[in-house]
């Protein structure tokens, strides 16, 4: 049986090549989706660390703004009950309109 040609070279090599082509495709691509995975890995990380630091230096803030608010309240009775009979009254107020 005659090979046939193919631009000089015989349908057998073209495929021979043809499939080492692809092998080597899906290596490349295979490495790429793996590079690509341990980058993300990577940023997931790095957001996670970046979020839990924020919480945390809002948590603490927030505390922080809490104390001084129990100690103003300490230190002027009289003024924390007027401030929340004022804006009591404005609340009352404006839900009135």
């Amino acid at each position: 049986m005659a090979t046939e040609q193919f631009n000089g070279r015989n349908s057998s090599d073209e495929i021979k090549s043809l499939r080492a082509d692809i092998s080597a495709l899906k290596s490349d691509l295979s490495q790429l989706l793996s590079d690509a995975g341990a980058t993300a890995g990577t940023f997931a990380q790095e957001g996670r660390a970046t979020g839990k630091a924020a919480a945390q230096k809002a948590t603490a803030k927030g505390e922080e703004v809490g104390h001084k608010a129990q100690d103003l309240v300490r230190d002027h009775p009289l003024a924390a009950v007027g401030v929340a009979m004022g804006v009591g009254a404005l609340i009352g107020m404006l839900k009135r309109h």
